[in-house]
């Protein structure tokens, strides 16, 4: 399934949906030009962990060029390395990831498998 696609924000809820929310939070990762059908949320709780197509509750944004969120996603670059050289820009409330490194590597953990059966082109 292609990387973004909304059967792959299903799938991704699938893979997560056994993760004990952690905060009440929401962080959009906004994706390639304002157009774009390929931004996403990513709630860490009251309820529970999900993503979803919605950022106008997010407090915090996380924008970068496709090729970037799939390097990303890839393990080819780190969101902080991409912060730091600029190609990924932060906007809104920093401190909702304060405290949040276990959650994250939670999320990525049980998003493995499908990262193995993503199609990133």
């Amino acid at each position: 399934m292609r990387y973004l696609s909304d059967d792959w924000i299903e799938a991704a809820n699938a893979a997560v949906a056994t993760i004990e929310p952690v905060a009440d939070a929401s962080i959009a990762f906004a994706v390639g030009d304002d157009a774009s059908n390929e931004s996403y949320a990513l709630d860490l709780g009251p309820e529970r962990v999900r993503y979803h197509r919605d950022l106008s509750k997010a407090e915090l944004t996380l924008r970068m060029s496709r090729s970037i969120a799939v390097a990303i996603a890839q393990g080819e670059l780190s969101a902080q390395r991409a912060f730091l050289s600029g190609e990924l820009q932060v906007g809104g409330d920093v401190r909702v990831l304060l405290g949040q490194t276990k959650a994250m590597a939670a999320i990525e953990d049980h998003l493995a498998d499908l990262r193995a059966n993503t199609d990133f082109s």
